[in-house]
């Protein structure tokens, strides 16, 4: 089965609408893996799979080519050790061109004992029993070897149990060590397999809900992380049952065109449906009977904009999503005009829950951001490192509204609004056949913010009571000042001595720390 089949049917499943705080089917757990997208995409590649045979084939046909080059040409060995190290160059996969994801039914009386296997997940829970229980002593990675011991075909579980042979990881000691037969094959993995399944995404995304604003950072191993991305973005309104939850979460999966599951709204496009407003519209123009689907009681258009991203685990449907209109329209909804639309629309401070960005600003996120992201979504106030940039960021003359300043790092994102239901939108990403002039719905320059600001934290007091709602003073639940712990460093995209504050829900991977690449202490 295709990887992007596997995300829709996990998509699929949901039975709730964006910005609920129902229970839904991505906050199920990951008990073998600790991880919902490995959980469901990588199982074991079984030994007949036709990916293998490809590899094998490539080989064939690169000794072949080598051998004859040797002949012609004198750089002919300098070709042949570049095609030997091809299976090191994780970093070069073709995004375009991703691998099947492999879904086949692994039965356990089919492995054999005493047989060694290799681990085809990423990571692989551990358990000194044959239960789901507070019993996790390790894990395991990709390519890690065991010998299958032994295993209860009587029982219908998941477990077979194994012994360590190879693995680099820390594991504590146990009686008897067991893992999910699901996730071992026979043979190491394919290498595009692998190679797609070693990946990880080079950018993490911080969600500051307490300043409204969402960053993209390019991880580096030294936590000198750069900036590639900041906008502004409209979390969940300041009630108990519509504020954005915090965490620590990855992205899903994508949905680009997304109705909720109980079409509360319509699609902003939709094939069969009326096209929605021009370039031109205003926001009237997306509340007209119109433009909605036929049979439904909808308010307005298209409020989950051009994509939208689902994250999990325990997201409690609050995603990140585009909106209504296009550019300056789009842009309105999310910042607000100060005029009838801000007292109709953005009153309470935002969403249901989800985060909102303008269209323009979640294309560009669909396009560099894949499957597997890690997303943090906290409420802190905002410093920079010791080395980081001037006091200039500081605005003392309109102390109640955010501080910006217009940075020398802005670079232009082109993009093409295609009518297909799925694919990227930059530019650069679009196949040339989708590009027929009766395809296209719009085109346009986004420019990308890269230039680190602080939105400043003014405490609650007469001035920011009388503005509460209206301006952005770093505090958009309005808590008390002792409410936070630490810092974030918008710089360098680090979080100092923070702690989720205890009056805000907390969901995500309840269980997991905030790794140490994002974390500086004292």
């Amino acid at each position: 089965m295709n990887k992007n089949i596997v995300i829709l049917v996990l998509l699929s499943l949901l039975a709730i609408s964006c910005g609920s705080k129902e229970s839904d089917s991505q906050d199920v757990s990951a008990p073998h893996t600790g991880d919902p997208v490995v959980e469901q995409t990588e199982k074991a590649v079984p030994p007949s799979h036709e990916s293998y045979q490809e590899e094998a084939d490539e080989e064939i046909e690169t000794e072949t080519e080598s051998s004859e080059l040797e002949t012609i040409d004198p750089q002919a060995e300098i070709i042949k050790t570049q095609a030997e190290t091809l299976d090191s160059q994780d970093d070069e996969v073709d995004d375009s061109q991703e691998p099947e994801e492999i879904q086949v039914e692994v039965k356990k009386e089919d492995m054999r004992l005493e047989k060694k296997y290799y681990v085809h997940a990423s990571q692989l829970n551990v358990r000194s029993e044959m239960e789901i229980a507070n019993n996790i002593v390790g894990r395991l990675e990709l390519d890690d070897e065991v010998i299958v011991v032994g295993y209860d075909t009587a029982k219908a579980d998941d477990f077979v149990e194994i012994k360590i042979v190879k693995t680099n990881r820390e594991i504590k000691d146990a009686a008897n060590y067991y893992v999910a037969y699901q996730y071992l094959g026979e043979k190491k993995l394919p290498r595009k397999v692998k190679q797609q399944r070693k990946k990880k995404s080079e950018f993490f995304v911080v969600q500051n809900i307490a300043t409204k604003k969402l960053r993209v950072y390019r991880k580096f191993a030294n936590k000198n992380h750069v900036l590639v991305f900041e906008d502004w973005i409209l979390p969940g309104r300041d009630t108990p049952s519509t504020r954005s939850i915090l965490g620590r979460f990855k992205i899903l999966g994508w949905n680009k065109f997304y109705q909720d599951f109980k079409r509360n709204y319509a699609p902003w496009y939709k094939k069969g449906l009326i096209d929605p407003p021009g370039p031109n519209s205003q926001m009237a123009d997306w509340k007209l009977p119109k433009y909605m689907e036929p049979g439904r009681d909808q308010s307005y258009r298209g409020p989950f904009g051009w994509y939208l991203a689902h994250l999990a685990p325990q997201a409690k449907g609050q995603w990140m999503h585009g909106t209504i209109g296009y550019q300056e329209l789009s842009k309105k909804v999310i910042e607000g005009d100060g005029g009838f639309f801000e007292k109709m629309f953005k009153k309470d401070g935002g969403s249901a829950g989800c985060t909102r960005m303008t269209n323009e600003a979640i294309t560009y996120l669909r396009d560099i951001l894949p499957e597997g992201t890690p997303v943090f979504k906290i409420y802190a106030k905002e410093t920079a490192s010791e080395d980081g940039f001037s006091t200039t960021v500081f605005d003392g003359i309109n102390p109640l509204k955010a501080s910006e300043t217009e940075g020398e790092r802005i670079q232009p994102f082109y993009y093409v609004l295609t009518k297909d239901p799925s694919g990227k939108g930059g530019a650069k990403s679009i196949d040339r056949e989708r590009l027929f002039n009766e395809n296209i719905i719009t085109t346009g320059k986004y420019m990308i913010d890269m230039n680190p600001t602080i939105v400043n934290y003014y405490k609650k007091g007469f001035m920011t009571e009388k503005l509460k709602g209206r301006t952005n003073f770093g505090n958009l639940y309005y808590l008390d000042d002792d409410q936070f712990q630490g810092e974030f460093q918008v710089d360098k995209g680090l979080l100092k001595n923070y702690v989720h504050p205890s009056e805000l829900e907390v969901g995500g991977y309840t269980q997991m720390p905030i790794p140490d690449y994002i974390k500086v202490d004292a």
